[in-house]
Order: structure tokens, then C-alpha cells, then sequence
């Protein structure tokens, strides 16, 4: 037979006059791979068809078929491989039936002939450029889309490219920013809702409008729990409001208006899901949260994965393990709910993924599967699709290193050793950079780059330096460090203050400057004379008065405080609207620059009086959301002649004169590396700045699961 058909090919690929010329490659390709035995070349020949010829989809379809046959020959070792090819042209060639018909049986045949020993799912990890929010993640019921925030505002993305199965494709911005978290699709695909710091809004996925459908205030640090869930139709939202777990309320509420239900147990409940036919509403139930008084140990949380009608009634208890679980989600036939399972609030990175079966009328069907994350993870489960795969959110840890760049920008270099470096401050001499080291510690690396001394501080009063807003300013005479410390003003104690400390350069003892009651007070910098320091605190006599804001909101001021730590004073009012970020007082000590939280950097005479605006951020291209702590991470430091101001903000270095104007980027010739706290070197010629990596959330499906499930099942109890 082989003998017949190798003329017949290779006539056709000598001949190809009037053949289309991707189908002669193709048949090229299938004879080194059929005849010549040699697929490593077919391969080869099979993406440069498909890297080629990428309009021709019928023809490309087929080259990803054969391609992931050859990898299947080539061994186990070349599995994955061919799994991408068949994912490749199932997720982008739909409409070639039967190539995709082929791919899904090569597929399933695949897990079929897996051995015993690696039945295990499959992890698939998908490449976003975006950084993902935790816990602010969803995938459209059909598993082609993904909705996210992203610095307050909502997008969608595809979840696979036109070029690659692995890599989403282009984003759409729906939304400004809105301080939106806690997006959640309809059943249908049509409509995607989310949490503003007002209510609960939906928007078309085609885009439009945003409707607020609930009006629900919230407070600042219930934004975890806020999680939400639309019904079949779309006709009703669950979801929950509170500041913890402990406190934390599920409600449900028509979508066309009307009073919210709260769902019986009182506190306690959070995270519900509809069901995907709408009648039935898994949520979690926080039974025990525990902390042994007058200890900073972490709290002994238990909790229950709790199952009720659509209208909260009749509740009951699906799933107790130990610690409590998260996220809940359904299979797209409500036949099985998958969640994780954390087991202690020391390791609530790495949590269990359960999934359990139930009846239709919600009861527990033997035990759930049991399976171990082969990564951290601090967000919820991402959604189940229509093809059963469940994403996860893999946790991508942070690095952080001291870099330095000319002042007029160029290529910067790394010159921190491995470790966590960051907030970094030039001694006067220029010779030395102090900064913030590992878990807090005060410690310096020569201004060249180098290894890091830590600074010996007594830890018995100051626990640790606060972050963000840590300081390390050092004095103009270079013998003393200011910073901000977190300690406890009783020993054994959970309860934490943050207040103004200064150490001697070579470490000791600190001495505490402040003494407020309240874990706010940071972001200490020195008066060029060395006689004050400059701070910013938690006006506990005041509160704001904006209409834009919600009544009663904190407001932060700068104060002032002698060296000695008496004469504290009051530098500014409400009215300047002091962002919770970074201060910095001029060296002719005339002015202390400051963020507002409306967005622009400003200046306030050192005295007190009329600020004036600098530069307005508002006019950087940015998604960086403005308010209290939407500026933490951002800091300004003086040139040495007072003549301009750097300063970081959306992950960028930027640099205006003091007069104002337009501000300019400081280039760094950097790449995926955010530029944060920073500091001007004595001779005006670097920045100093602490660059971040990481900390973001990657995209993964989880698949060939349903096995597992099916074993535990029948099982007869729980565990």
C-alpha cells in the first residue's frame, strides 16, 4: 500500500500547478512524516504550515491534527506538546468539524492510555499580559472569555488567542475606573456584574452603560468578601457584604429592584453561587473564627459549604472538613460544586481543591475529591465551563530589588544582593543606600551595589517597620534614621499601633517620636536642618466632607513633630485632601511636597497655608485608582538644587519641575519590573528606586478531573 501511494504524493507535490500551494506543503509534510518516518522534520514542516498559511484554515486544521500525531509518537515525553496542537484547534478552528471531531478523540484517547500512576488532572497555565486582581477573576460560562478587573475598572479577554490556544487574545475595557472587584457573568454570557464601593452594577458584554441594580454602601475592608452571583435569567443577585469572614452577610435581590433577603445563620455566611438552572445556592458558612485573647496568634477559622433553595429557605449542611472553604462553584450540569478547602490561616496559600456531587435537590453524594494545587494560591476559583475545566488562580510570588538609573533615564541596573530590598534612601555622602530588608529589618548596600549589613534594632519596643510608607530617611548629619514601626502596647497583645521611630546609623535602640493610637502613621521624612520630621497620620478630629466620598471616611494629614518628639503640629486640613502616600520636605525647607487624593502632587508651605499643584496624574495614562491608599506605593523625592521633583507612579518613574508642567518619564529600559519607592541622589545625577516583580495572579484550567470525582462519590462518607 505504501508503495501505491508514495508516487501519487510525491506527483503531487512535484506537479502542485494548479494545486493550492499550502496543500502541497501539507502533503510535503505528510510524507516525511508517513513515508520518510521522520517526524521531527514533519513537525517542523507542520508549523511552518501553520505559521504560513494561517488563512488557510481548512489546510492549517489538518497540519495541527497530523502535528499532534507525531508528537503522540514520539513518546509520553512529548504528550503535552501533542495536547496543545489538538487544544490549539479545538479552541480556533471550531468550524472544521471534523479535524476538531479527530482532536477531541486524540484527546480522550490521551487520558485514556495514561497509566495509574499520573491519572492525575491536568494543569494548563494561560499566558496574560494583564495583572490579574485577587479573587476579581471569572471565565464566561462557555470558558472563551474571561472578565476581570483591573485598578477598578472591568475588562473582558478571550481566553484563547487566534495564534495561540495558551495566550489570551485582545483585551476590551468596559468600564472606567469605578473601584470595581467581585465580577461575576450571567448564565447566559450577556451580562457581566460587579461590586462598586456603591452597590451593584451590570453591564452589557457588548459593552454600554453600567446599571446599578443595588444600592448597597460598603465599607473600606469588606472588599474580599464581596463576592456576587446573577441567577439563571438574571432576574435575581446573591451576594455578600461584611468585613471578614466572621462578619461577613449573604443576601439575595431581585435584579428590577426591591428589599435584599438575608439568607438564615446571620454572620457568618459569604461567597453564594447560583446554581446554574437558578434554584438552588451553595455559600459558605463561617462557624467557629477564634483567636485565644490577649495573643497575636493567627484565628482558628470553621467553616461548612452550606446548600438552599434559590430564596434561602431550608438550608443545609453539603460539606464540613477541617478549617473552612472558599469560592464555591458549579459543574454547568449542577450536578457537582467545586471549592477549595484551607485548612489554617498559616497556610491559606495552599489550600485544597475539593469537588463534591450532589443530588438535584442539593444533597451530598459520597465523599469529594480530594486534590492537591501544585501551586499557592490566595484568590477563588476562576469559574467552571461548559467543557469541564475550572480555573484557578496560581499566585506568583513578589521580588523586590533596589535599582538605580541616571536621573535623565537610561538603562538601569539591578544592585541589590537576592533577597526582599525596597524602600531605598542615599546617605548624605552618597556613598551608601539604606533600605528596607526582608521582613522589615533596616540594613544599607554600598551606592555601587553589593552585599546587605542589616542594622542591629531592638526589637523589644519596635516590632517591626511598617509597610508601605517604612522611611529610612536618614539626617542631614547622617548620624540618625527615621522610620515607622509597628509595635503593641501591651506585650502578648494582638493589637498593633504604627508610630514614628528614629535609630542611630549604626542601629540600638529606637526612640518613639509619636504616639498614636492607630496603625496609620507613616511615610516620615526629614526637615533639611535635621530639627523635624514631616509625617502622615489619621486625623482622628476630623472627617471628610466630600460629596464624592462616602460620609465619614478617614482623612489623613501631615503633620510635623520636633526631632525630639515635642511640638507636634498640624501642617495641613481637609481641604488639601492629603493622599495616604508620600511626603517630601524641600531643601530649602520652605515646602513639603504631597499627593492628594484627587490625584495631582502638590505643594504646601512647610508652615502651613495654600497648597499649589504640580503635577496633575490624572493626566498620565493610567488605571491607577484615586482615593485613600490609591497612592501608597508611590513616593516623591527633591532634586538636591530644588529645582524638580521624581516621582513613581503606575509602576513608572516621572520626573516635573517645581513651577509645573507637563511630567516626564524617567525611562528605565526595564521589562516587567514596577517601579515603586525611590529617592534622588545627593549629586543629582541617580534615582535610587525600588523595582517589583511578581505579585500578580497567572491564569490556569484545571481538566481530566471528572475521574476522580466519579471514585469519591462512591464513597460513603465525607471526609
Amino acid at each position: 500500500m505504501k508503495a501505491i501511494l508514495m508516487p501519487a504524493v510525491l506527483a503531487l507535490v512535484v506537479a502542485g500547478q494548479g494545486a493550492n500551494h499550502a496543500e502541497v506543503q501539507l502533503q510535503a509534510a505528510i510524507k516525511a512524516e508517513v513515508f520518510d518516518g521522520n517526524l521531527k522534520l514533519a513537525i517542523e514542516r507542520y508549523q511552518q504550515i501553520i505559521t504560513t498559511f494561517g488563512s488557510d484554515r481548512p489546510v492549517v486544521a489538518k497540519a495541527l491534527v497530523r502535528m499532534g500525531q507525531c508528537y503522540e509518537k514520539l513518546g509520553e515525553a512529548q504528550t503535552s506538546e501533542a495536547r496543545k496542537a489538538y487544544e490549539r484547534l479545538i479552541a480556533n478552528y471550531p468550524e472544521q468539524t471534523s479535524e476538531v471531531a479527530a482532536a477531541r478523540a486524540r484527546l480522550a484517547a490521551i487520558s485514556r492510555a495514561a497509566p495509574a500512576s499520573s491519572l492525575q488532572p491536568h494543569f494548563r497555565r494561560i499566558e496574560i499580559a494583564t495583572t490579574l486582581g485577587l479573587a476579581h477573576v471569572q471565565l464566561s460560562p462557555d470558558g472563551n472569555e474571561m472578565a476581570f478587573t483591573d485598578r477598578g475598572a472591568v475588562w473582558v479577554v478571550p481566553v484563547a488567542s487566534r495564534a495561540d490556544p495558551i495566550t489570551t487574545g485582545i483585551p476590551t475595557k468596559l468600564t472606567g475606573p469605578l473601584d470595581a472587584v467581585g465580577v461575576a457573568w450571567s448564565p447566559d454570557g450577556r451580562s457581566i456584574g460587579f461590586n462598586t464601593p456603591s452597590g451593584i452594577s451590570l453591564i452589557p458584554r457588548s459593552g454600554g452603560v453600567p446599571r446599578e441594580v443595588i444600592k448597597v454602601a460598603s465599607g473600606p475592608n469588606d472588599r474580599r468578601m464581596r463576592t456576587i452571583s446573577i441567577s439563571s435569567g438574571g432576574t435575581h443577585l446573591a451576594y455578600s457584604r461584611g468585613g471578614s469572614l466572621a462578619e461577613s452577610r449573604v443576601y439575595v435581590a431581585p435584579t428590577v429592584g426591591g428589599t435584599p433577603t438575608e439568607l438564615p445563620n446571620g454572620a457568618g455566611n459569604s461567597m453564594p453561587a447560583f446554581s446554574p438552572d437558578g434554584k438552588r445556592l451553595a455559600y459558605v458558612h463561617i462557624s467557629k473564627w477564634e483567636r485565644p485573647p490577649g495573643t497575636g496568634s493567627a484565628p482558628t477559622i470553621e467553616g461548612e459549604l452550606w446548600i438552599s433553595p434559590a430564596d434561602g429557605t431550608n438550608p443545609a449542611m453539603a460539606s464540613r472538613l477541617p478549617g473552612w472553604p472558599e469560592g464555591p462553584v458549579w459543574s454547568p450540569d449542577g450536578s457537582m460544586i467545586a471549592f477549595l478547602q484551607r485548612a489554617r490561616v498559616e497556610d491559606s496559600a495552599n489550600p485544597d481543591l475539593r469537588v463534591l456531587a450532589v443530588t438535584a435537590n442539593g444533597k451530598p453524594v459520597g465523599s469529594s475529591a480530594h486534590i492537591k494545587l501544585p501551586f499557592e494560591t490566595y484568590g477563588l476559583l476562576a469559574g467552571w465551563t461548559a467543557d469541564n475545566r475550572i480555573g484557578l488562580l496560581r499566585y506568583n510570588p513578589e521580588q523586590q530589588d533596589i535599582y538605580r538609573v541616571p536621573a535623565a533615564g537610561g538603562r538601569a541596573a539591578k544592585i541589590s544582593a537576592k533577597g526582599y530590598a525596597s524602600h531605598p534612601r542615599w546617605s548624605r555622602d552618597g556613598k551608601r543606600i539604606y533600605l528596607r530588608w526582608e521582613t522589615g529589618q533596616i540594613g544599607w548596600l554600598p551606592a555601587e551595589g553589593g552585599e546587605i549589613t542589616v542594622i542591629p534594632v531592638d526589637t523589644a519596643v519596635m516590632e517591626r517597620e511598617a509597610l508601605p510608607g517604612g522611611g529610612n530617611s536618614v539626617s542631614p548629619d547622617g548620624s540618625t534614621i527615621v522610620f515607622s514601626g509597628g509595635h503593641r502596647p501591651k506585650q502578648g497583645t494582638n493589637q498593633m499601633y504604627t508610630n514614628i521611630w528614629t535609630t542611630g546609623i549604626e542601629g540600638g535602640r529606637p526612640k518613639q517620636l509619636t504616639h498614636f493610637t492607630d496603625p496609620d502613621t507613616r511615610f516620615p521624612c526629614w526637615s533639611p536642618d535635621g530639627r523635624q520630621v514631616a509625617f502622615v497620620a489619621r486625623d482622628a478630629d476630623t472627617k471628610t466632607t466630600n460629596s464624592t466620598e462616602k460620609p465619614g471616611s478617614f482623612v489623613y494629614q501631615i503633620f510635623v513633630v520636633s526631632s525630639d518628639g515635642t511640638g507636634i503640629r498640624k501642617v495641613t486640613s481637609e481641604p488639601h485632601r492629603v493622599a495616604w502616600s508620600a511626603v517630601a520636605w524641600s531643601p530649602d525647607g520652605r515646602s513639603i511636597a504631597f499627593f492628594t487624593r484627587d490625584q495631582t502632587l502638590n505643594l504646601v508651605p512647610a508652615d502651613g497655608g495654600a497648597s499649589r499643584v504640580v503635577a496633575d496624574l490624572r493626566r498620565i495614562d493610567s488605571l491607577a485608582v484615586p482615593g485613600v491608599g490609591g497612592l501608597a506605593f508611590s513616593e516623591v523625592a527633591w532634586s538636591p538644587d530644588g529645582k524638580a521633583l521624581a516621582f513613581s507612579f503606575d509602576g513608572r518613574l516621572w520626573a516635573v519641575g517645581v513651577e509645573g508642567g507637563a511630567a516626564t518619564e524617567v525611562r528605565t529600559g526595564l521589562a516587567g519590573v514596577r517601579a515603586m519607592y525611590l529617592d534622588w541622589s545627593p549629586d543629582g545625577r541617580t534615582i535610587a528606586f525600588t523595582g517589583s516583580r511578581g505579585g500578580d495572579e497567572e491564569l490556569w484550567l484545571m481538566e481530566d478531573f471528572l475521574h476522580l470525582v466519579k471514585a469519591a462519590s462512591s464513597q460513603k462518607v465525607t471526609k
